[in-house]
């Protein structure tokens, strides 16, 4: 995607183009769809219906994973697990450092 954008600022500014750029833009130019599923992968890779549970200050909070990939808690519905985690600490927070999920694993359907 990166590519894509820097073409058409090179091409806007009458710019030349970097190599390694034009290979990736040749790349998705016949498919341009796989370049969004390659730049935009699901981030945590959870099964739908897996509950989240965590502890926070004596309290027990559970998220749902919803088929879209996004969160519930509390019967409203998150994009991001930042945005649950800074809900329920009450300040901007990393989701995945609040929930303890380690980005080097990935979770196996």
């Amino acid at each position: 995607m990166r590519s894509l954008w820097y073409y058409i600022q090179c091409d806007r500014l009458n710019l030349r183009i970097e190599h390694k750029y034009l290979v990736k833009i040749r790349k998705y130019k016949d498919n341009p769809e796989q370049c969004l599923d390659h730049a935009c992968p699901n981030k945590y890779n959870f099964v739908p219906g897996t509950i989240l549970t965590r502890y926070f200050k004596g309290i027990k909070y559970a998220i749902l994973v919803n088929d879209d990939g996004s969160f519930s808690y509390n019967g409203d519905k998150y994009s991001t697990l930042s945005a649950v985690a800074t809900k329920i600490a009450g300040m901007k927070m990393s989701g995945n450092f609040f929930f303890g999920i380690n980005k080097r694993y990935k979770h196996d359907n």
